[in-house]
């Protein structure tokens, strides 16, 4: 894929993630991104998995998930798998719209 990608998310995402109409772009080759990032799994009750950039964070009954940025030594308790582009696109979306206080 190109060095910078534009991806729109349609309306039918933004109704079932709770995202609205935006778009996205990213600023590298979508593998090599794809690569940096691991969507991790572990305890609700387990401290951070490992060294790297927590994108998103969510938890959810006994168990959280990450999405990390540039990832580390994963802790014990702890699996990942690398995300797809669409997992890696909805959690920038979700941090982004967190931090605007949306």
């Amino acid at each position: 894929m190109s060095a910078l990608s534009t991806i729109g998310l349609s309306k039918r995402y933004g109704d079932r993630r709770g995202i609205e109409d935006c778009t996205v772009e990213l600023d590298g080759d979508v593998d090599e991104l794809l690569e940096e990032h691991r969507d991790l799994v572990g305890p609700a009750d387990a401290g951070p998995p490992e060294i790297g950039t927590v994108v998103h964070a969510r938890k959810s009954g006994r168990q959280q998930r990450m999405l990390v940025r540039e990832p580390g030594v994963l802790a014990p308790g702890w699996e990942f798998r690398q995300p797809d582009l669409e997992s890696l696109v909805t959690d920038y979306l979700r941090a982004g719209r967190e931090r605007a206080g949306a």
